[in-house]
């Protein structure tokens, strides 16, 4: 039995204090039994959202707390049979999330992607927009939903299982609205789909993917210097990337099969080998400013650096607890939170509370 784990990560001082070689104080939150969770984000050190799917991956939910994550509940979205893959809250109240709603059809059962929008939180929803892109009957999937504002924001995934028309959505009006932006280039092989989506400002924004592409410049690093009105690939790499953090529109770091990072905007990219690390596969980033950030891998290694990557160190004080690792992390108010997935042979939870004190 999996239990969904939501670590909850104090450090004793001021963040801006933060040492390298300091081992996090960790408390424990159990949200759900028999899930694996994804994708947490949270607003402030007491309302955040966590996205989470069944053992085999049947379905897809969105957890909520108010409380730090010593409780959560399920936000139930407007309609029956839809998975909910992505949220993203500009507020406590106004938030939108991108869904696939499972329809039965003659011959199969269809996912038709849709947008909605909530403006209490999660308690109710409405339609923003229902994707209708099918490429050769196969169908299309949102991945990823990233707001900049609350009126600018862009939803990301692809068209058909065979990856060649990858899409991006875009709204100005805060979701009421939606319009397809293009890549400049179709993929010919393989699969791609955007997991990842984030802008520096309104001009500047990176995607990322992984996938099933058979040549290696079919998965990698897209880059939009006008809103995302036309993208270009500037890295490529065999192994995809997960994850990326955008700190302004010079500094980008992307991980996944390898790190990488930009401190030009992305017209060189830099890849970064933490010593001792090399063969982790990575699945999640966190950066605060250029220098000091987070990374997290497949096997529950959680490595902090205060100087841009030159050094690492290992800040989690437990290793073996989760399956599929650090998936997430997330850092808001006065902790830093990391989602897993809790080995437990005997099906039993485990919650450990603490009292860190603040650090922000």
């Amino acid at each position: 039995m999996n239990k969904l784990i939501l670590y909850i990560v104090c450090v004793a001082g001021f963040l801006l204090n933060i040492s390298a070689q300091e081992r996090l104080n960790i408390q424990r939150a159990f949200i759900a039994e028999n899930v694996r969770v994804s994708k947490i984000w949270f607003l402030d050190d007491m309302m955040g959202w966590s996205r989470v799917s069944t053992a085999v991956g049947e379905a897809y939910k969105i957890y909520r707390t108010d409380d730090g994550g010593k409780n959560w509940k399920t936000i139930h979205p407007l309609i029956n049979d839809i998975d909910v893959i992505s949220v993203w809250f500009a507020t406590k109240s106004k938030g939108w999330a991108v869904c696939l709603h499972k329809i039965e059809t003659p011959d199969d059962t269809a996912r038709i992607p849709m947008i909605i929008s909530t403006e209490n939180g999660g308690d109710s929803w409405e339609i923003n927009t229902i994707i209708n892109e099918y490429k050769d009957g196969l169908e299309s999937s949102l991945i990823t939903i990233y707001f900049h504002d609350e009126l600018h924001g862009w939803a990301a995934g692809s068209s058909g299982v065979d990856g060649s028309d990858i899409f991006v959505f875009a709204t100005e009006n805060g979701g009421k609205t939606w319009s397809r932006q293009h890549l400049n280039k179709r993929f010919k092989s393989g699969y791609l789909g955007i997991e990842d989506i984030s802008f520096s400002d309104l001009n500047n924004g990176w995607a990322v993917g992984v996938g099933f592409a058979l040549e290696p410049e079919d998965r990698g690093i897209l880059h939009t210097n006008d809103g995302g009105k036309s993208w270009n690939i500037q890295e490529t790499s065999r192994s995809g990337f997960h994850q990326i953090a955008v700190i302004d529109s010079n500094n980008v770091w992307a991980v996944g099969g390898k790190i990488l990072k930009t401190t030009d905007g992305g017209k060189n990219w830099i890849p970064i080998v933490p010593q001792g690390y090399d063969k982790e596969y990575w699945h999640s980033i966190k950066f605060i400013d250029a220098k000091r950030g987070w990374i997290g891998s497949s096997n529950d290694v959680l490595l902090y650096t205060e100087n841009g990557g030159q050094t690492w160190e290992n800040q989690f004080p437990a290793t073996g607890v989760s399956r599929g690792g650090i998936s997430s992390i997330a850092v808001a108010g006065s902790r830093i939170f990391l989602s897993g997935t809790e080995k437990i042979p005997l099906g039993k939870g485990i919650v450990m509370p603490s009292d860190a004190p603040d650090f922000f």
